[in-house]
């Protein structure tokens, strides 16, 4: 796969005859192996395609489409453009999910940032639950000290379980820190119609936050029964 990227990087042609083969690929393997080597070549070239692939009738190649713009980095400006120009007007609740995802977050300047805080904050409400889960876990790394401890704490709360799983993912992997957060991890951590998987999660994330003696023996007790269990 390394020697196939590196020609992919190097080779202008062979990078055009993949390109030609993603658009015509039918079986999922050879989509997924065309890919897989586009992925380690995101230049101009490759977001040029994904750019106009965007705006096809063809969902297999807005698919397409979607998969290439996940490998660039979000430093870099066009592909961040474009990623969140196409959120501003993108309302299928998949393709949006997609776009969320490809905001991978890179150290770039606030003023640049602002833009992709901004939007991921309105996404955190969105009507579709994966919609609202990926754009919380995302939104939560981006901006993960201003505006993270509000909606991570009312994604907690979130009648969606995939959105209260991505919120615990979100105080794992961002600053954000609150005695409202850490008692509605507590409650998780505590609440047997969780599965453990979601439990324990809550529980590792509580790691990082100081805790009184009625606290800790919750803590305590709810982990040596998860260890117990498994």
């Amino acid at each position: 796969l390394e020697t196939l990227q590196r020609r992919a990087q190097t080779d202008p042609a062979y990078l055009q005859a993949l390109l030609q083969r993603l658009s015509a690929a039918t079986e999922l393997d050879t989509r997924g192996a065309l890919l897989a080597i586009l992925a380690g070549a995101p230049n101009a070239d490759v977001l040029a395609y994904a750019r106009a692939q965007l705006d096809s009738a063809d969902p297999q190649a807005r698919r397409n489409a979607l998969d290439l713009l996940k490998a660039f980095p979000m430093s870099d400006a066009a592909a961040r453009e474009l990623v969140t120009g196409r959120l501003e007007h993108e309302s299928d609740p998949t393709a949006l999910k997609s776009l969320v995802e490809a905001l991978t977050p890179s150290l770039v300047a606030d003023e640049d940032a602002a833009p992709v805080v901004a939007r991921l904050a309105e996404l955190t409400r969105h009507a579709d639950a994966d919609v609202r889960a990926q754009s919380v876990l995302q939104y939560s790394q981006w901006d993960n000290v201003t505006g993270a401890e509000e909606t991570l704490h009312r994604s907690l709360h979130d009648p969606a379980l995939a959105v209260r799983r991505a919120a615990i993912a979100g105080v794992i992997g961002s600053a954000a820190r609150s005695e409202r957060l850490k008692q509605a991890l507590l409650d998780i951590a505590t609440d047997p119609a969780y599965d453990d998987g979601d439990r324990g999660a809550a529980l590792f994330a509580l790691q990082r936050y100081p805790l009184n003696r009625a606290e800790h023996t919750l803590y305590a007790q709810n982990q040596a029964a998860l260890d117990a269990r498994h």
